[in-house]
């Protein structure tokens, strides 16, 4: 009997007779509702959410070697190498490993022997290629009495460079959707050929876009200016004075097989 009670005096507030009937809120309760849902759509993420450049040292140094007017790429390699070989021959001497290292290829390539040469203490470069020749007289002793020589491994620095490149590559080809590494991309002089061709293999369809426009425009005017320096050099227009185009015979060679020279050197 209560319960029947409690129960129709339920039904009777909530303006119904009916066990299932719609339960009505109070308009200040509904409008609360609508609010928190309304709260709720707008932190909602979604469910594919667009990707976030995350600004890390390399994404930094990758804007600030573009702004630089240099191939970014190469830019960094150098300096990235020219800080190891400084490192090496001061700090690294008596390292067993680097040792062996340079024991297996003797020594380094042409091209880092001589960048050693300008960025080394010469004290550590006789430690290190006293050892390396050290290892050629055995070889020389091995060779007389018949045996076969196994091949020098490569240069160490050369196989850290091709690090760098793919490092620097793959952070270009990943954060070149950030709008102001895009901004610091159309200021700069852009890559050189074969720093361009690889990043165009790395990166997604917009960004191939993008870096396809920026390169079009400069290649096309670089070529322009070939043109006029070329024309120049007939003897019929030789009277006419030179001027932006005097030296685009130099920066076509760089555009076209990238620049690996000291960073204390001036451009041209």
């Amino acid at each position: 009997m209560f319960r029947a009670e409690r129960r129709s005096r339920r039904e009777e507030r909530n303006g119904s007779a009916g066990r299932g009937a719609p339960v009505s809120l109070p308009s200040f309760a509904a409008d609360r509702l609508q609010r928190c849902l309304a709260a709720l759509r707008r932190r909602a993420r979604p469910l594919f959410p667009e990707p976030v450049v995350q600004k890390h040292l390399l994404y930094h140094a990758c804007r600030e070697a573009l702004l630089s007017g240099q191939c970014p790429v190469c830019r960094l390699v150098a300096a990235s190498t020219q800080q190891r070989l400084r490192h090496l021959f001061h700090e690294s001497v008596n390292d067993p490993l680097v040792r062996e290292s340079l024991r297996g290829s003797l020594g380094y390539c042409s091209r880092h022997a001589q960048m050693a040469a300008g960025a080394s203490d010469a004290c550590g470069i006789a430690i290190f290629y006293r050892d390396i020749l050290s290892r050629v007289l055995r070889r020389l002793e091995a060779a007389k009495r018949g045996t076969r020589l196994p091949a020098p491994s490569p240069c160490p620095e050369c196989l850290a460079e091709q690090a760098d490149e793919r490092r620097c590559l793959h952070a270009l080809a990943r954060d070149l959707r950030d709008p102001d590494l895009q901004a610091a991309y159309r200021q700069s002089n852009g890559l050189c050929v074969p720093h361009l061709e690889r990043l165009l293999a790395l990166s997604a369809p917009e960004i191939v876009a993008f870096v396809a426009d920026q390169e079009k425009a400069r290649i096309a005017a670089l070529a322009d200016e070939l043109g006029e320096f070329i024309r120049k050099h007939d003897h019929r227009f030789a009277h006419e004075p030179m001027n932006a185009e005097r030296d685009s015979w130099r920066r076509a060679l760089q555009k076209a097989a990238g620049v690996r020279a000291n960073l204390q050197e001036r451009e041209p």
